[in-house]
């Protein structure tokens, strides 16, 4: 007789146990029974529990698609939440504006020879007080020079420097000291001359008689207080200072009868002498000539071509706009005609050059960029509004000929259409003129790409574009990953926070329960809503990143709703803490960090996984609400509740745009009932009494 060996023995065995377990399947299991201890197993137990409740098992399906469709629907979807879309149509657009020049441009004539600027500054304003006066010259003084600004033509002015000697100086008073009347003591001005004890006495006389004013060698004097124990002596008579030799009566006489007159200039011996009043001095100085420095005009040059006039031939031209003379500019002769609306630079051959007018026409972006054909156009249009005061009018003027392209990075733009030879087609388009404040503003229809707000569903956007021309589902999509991030990571603070203080206080108990709980009460009664939208509108005067701010708020949030679960863990380690398994604990000396966390807090386990999955759902309601509210997360960041703020600004928005706010709030409503299917499912495994 063979004998088998142990493998076989043992499979012989197990096939006879397996043959017996089937012949007698109808019959209960013994309690000692391995099959039955296995089914009885407590883990295995919770979860055919949790598998057996329909709504904990659909919650489950609904998260993990809600998981899918956040993170990881975006690997796949072409677009991004940031990327916005446009759309190219035609439509009424200002194509150039044009106003009358007021303002006079200065050309200098020897840029290295040029006005000072304060002088130049001043220009303007004379040139003003000529116009009003109707008179052809004047002069001003700016330093220790003078200038002459003189009318050439119809708004066309030069600029002359004269370079001054002084001769004399007037003063209609003169400081000469301070007096102190405790001293009874005069201190001079710097070079004054010493007047002497008399004159010393007759300040002092003056003061003990409380008068203004006194004689003095047949002087008038005056006093000015300064302080309670001194004033100023001051000589009120004129007095004249002459740089050199001094000049005779009759240079005085004519000084004031050009004073009389409020002339700048006078003429005395045949010599020419300028006038500079300041304060209460007044400077005399010799002519000694002017030189030109400087044309100025409203005037702009639009060439024929489209080539640019160098400041020489600008000053040139306006220098000899009047003369009806020709000049010479870099070797190429030229002259300026006056027509009958305009002003023609013509070259030697007697061909236009340019254009010289008052009238600048430039692009919406302030560039000197259109066609001399475009501008001729428009300008007579805009002369002929002006002279009529219409506040409209029309014109037929040539356009570059637009059309769109696909660059080199696959971006749609507009661009101009060119001929064979690279040149640009032009077309004739009717511009509407409108005049407001002075401006002449040409409008034409043109290609222009803009946002595309509010675009319909259609099979290249599945959602919609949003009111910044974002593709909504992208929105959603990552919308989802920050509220699902959001509301795990609150919940981990709070959890964590809660876990710790809750321990604490139910293990020790005494003054450290009393202190805890305490503060359990302090949060309880903090308004949380309230105390998020003052944080809210803090961070948006600060302008706080987006990334920060979610992370701010994470950590708010989590700070404020710790306190339920301290509570929670506090009342079950109460009931923990004096059953036998904690009593071997001490016996055994574990540490008391190792008896809490390790033995009392995984027995909390349970009931914590069924109160975090419950906040979850009303983390993300309390992040939605915020971001609702414009207080919550921010862009280029999205979430579900920032995705239906933006319809939220009439409620015109929300009927006609329900394809952007709609869906935003389906799955916020099916994130939050599926935790919390989820969370009773969980709460019906673990408690063996709930009914199953």
């Amino acid at each position: 007789m063979e004998r088998n060996s142990l493998n076989e023995n043992l499979k012989q065995r197990e096939a006879a146990l397996k043959a017996e377990r089937a012949a007698h399947s109808d019959e209960p299991l013994a309690l000692d029974d391995s099959q039955r201890v296995k089914v009885l197993s407590p883990g295995r137990l919770v979860a055919k529990r949790f598998f057996r409740n329909r709504l904990a098992i659909l919650g489950s399906v609904i998260l993990i698609l809600m998981f899918l469709f956040s993170f990881v629907g975006p690997l796949f979807y072409p677009y991004g939440q940031v990327e916005t879309f446009s759309k190219h149509s035609t439509q009424m657009a200002t194509y150039a504006s044009a106003s009358f020049r007021k303002d006079y441009i200065g050309l200098d004539l020897d840029p290295d020879n040029a006005i000072d600027r304060t002088a130049g500054l001043k220009v303007n304003s004379q040139i003003d007080a000529l116009e009003k006066s109707g008179e052809s010259e004047t002069v001003f003084f700016s330093g220790a020079n003078a200038y002459m600004v003189e009318k050439l033509g119809d708004k066309v002015f030069t600029v002359s420097q004269s370079n001054n000697v002084a001769v004399a100086t007037l003063t209609e008073s003169t400081a000469i000291g301070i007096f102190d009347t405790i001293n009874k003591s005069i201190e001079y001005y710097t070079g004054v001359a010493d007047l002497g004890d008399d004159f010393t006495a007759a300040v002092a006389q003056a003061r003990a008689d409380k008068a203004d004013t006194f004689t003095f060698n047949g002087l008038e004097y005056g006093l000015t207080m300064r302080s309670k124990m001194s004033y100023e002596v001051t000589c009120l008579e004129s007095s004249v200072e002459f740089a050199g030799a001094a000049m005779d009566d009759g240079f005085l006489e004519a000084y004031n009868e050009a004073a009389e007159n409020k002339a700048n200039v006078f003429t005395y011996e045949n010599v020419e002498y300028m006038i500079h009043a300041e304060d209460d001095k007044v400077t005399i100085s010799k002519s000694s000539g002017y030189e030109l420095m400087q044309v100025r005009s409203v005037f702009i040059f639009d060439t024929v071509d489209g080539s640019e006039v160098s400041d020489e031939l600008r000053a040139s031209a306006l220098l000899n706009m009047y003369t009806g003379k020709s000049f010479t500019v870099d070797g190429a002769s030229y002259s300026v005609v006056q027509g009958d609306n305009e002003i023609i630079l013509r070259d030697a051959s007697g061909n236009d050059f340019a254009f010289i007018t008052d009238l600048a026409i430039r692009d919406p972006k302030g560039n000197d960029s259109l066609s001399f054909a475009f501008k001729t156009a428009l300008a007579a249009t805009v002369k002929e509004m002006a002279a009529k005061g219409d506040p409209t009018g029309s014109c037929d003027a040539p356009v570059p000929k637009e059309r769109v392209e696909v660059n080199e990075k696959g971006d749609n733009v507009v661009v101009n259409e060119l001929d064979e030879n690279g040149n640009v087609i032009y077309e004739t388009k009717t511009l509407t003129v409108k005049q407001t404040a002075g401006v002449f503003s040409a409008s034409c229809e043109q290609i222009r790409y803009l946002v595309d707000i509010y675009a319909a569903p259609s099979s290249e956007h599945i959602l919609g574009l949003d009111s910044n021309g974002r593709d909504n589902f992208a929105r959603l999509m990552y919308g989802g990953q920050v509220s699902l991030l959001v509301g795990f990571v609150v919940v981990f603070i709070e959890m964590l926070i809660g876990i710790i203080l809750g321990g604490m206080a139910g293990y020790f108990g005494g003054w450290v329960d009393t202190l805890i709980m305490r503060l359990v009460d302090i949060f309880y009664t903090i308004p949380s809503f309230p105390i998020l939208l003052i944080i809210g509108s803090v961070m948006d005067k600060l302008q706080v990143d987006a990334k920060y701010r979610i992370m701010m708020m994470m950590a708010v949030l989590g700070v404020l709703g710790w306190a339920s679960i301290a509570r929670l863990v506090r009342g079950q380690i109460l009931s923990l803490r004096e059953q036998d398994f904690m009593v071997a604990t001490e016996s055994t000396g574990v540490r008391v960090q190792r008896r809490i966390f390790r033995h009392l807090v995984p027995n909390v386990m349970p009931q914590l996984i069924v109160n975090a999955t419950a906040a979850l759902g009303s983390v993300i309601l309390t992040e939605s609400s915020l971001s609702y509210l414009g207080m919550g997360i921010k862009y280029p960041f999205a979430s579900w509740g920032n995705i239906i703020n933006l319809v939220t600004s009439s409620a015109e928005n929300m009927i006609n745009y329900t394809y952007i706010w709609v869906p935003a709030g389906i799955l916020i409503c099916l994130t939050v009932i599926a935790f919390n299917f989820v969370g009773d499912g969980l709460r019906d495994a673990f408690d063996p009494k709930m009914k199953r």
